[in-house]
């Protein structure tokens, strides 16, 4: 059977992923800076006040990312 992978993707079993994360609003941090975590973990949380909607403005307008803020 033939398998397709993305181009620069690597298939491996361990790896270290290192992301940044900003939360919207003020919150707490539940987890120490260069703690290891796992990917279903939360690391930190917040309360938004009101009901929130998120909107994909890229695709709806048809724009880059890079042109978002011009039309913001």
């Amino acid at each position: 059977m033939a398998h397709a992978y993305t181009p620069g993707l690597r298939v491996t079993q361990h790896a270290v992923v290192h992301k940044e994360r900003r939360l919207p609003l003020k919150g707490e941090v539940v987890v120490e800076r260069g703690q290891a975590v796992r990917r279903d973990q939360v690391v930190a949380r917040t309360e938004l006040p009101g009901e929130v909607a998120t909107l994909n403005l890229v695709n709806r307008l048809g724009i880059s990312p890079q042109e978002l803020a011009g039309y913001m």
